[in-house]
């Protein structure tokens, strides 16, 4: 980013490495967990773009 800001996220997921990959990166799976609290949803991800995701949360 041009500010310096950054974020870095860390997690240890006991999982095989395949499904986790697939639970991160696919547009099907990434609207069930992609929302910063349980009231919001995430109802559409847009993959379309080089592979890069737009989320829209309500």
């Amino acid at each position: 980013m041009s500010d310096g800001v950054f974020l870095e996220v860390r997690a240890t997921i006991a999982a095989p490495l395949d499904q986790v990959w697939e639970k991160w990166t696919q547009a099907a799976h990434v609207v069930n967990w992609n929302f910063a609290h349980e009231s919001w949803c995430c109802p559409r991800v847009n993959q379309a773009i080089l592979n890069q995701f737009k989320s829209y949360c309500e």
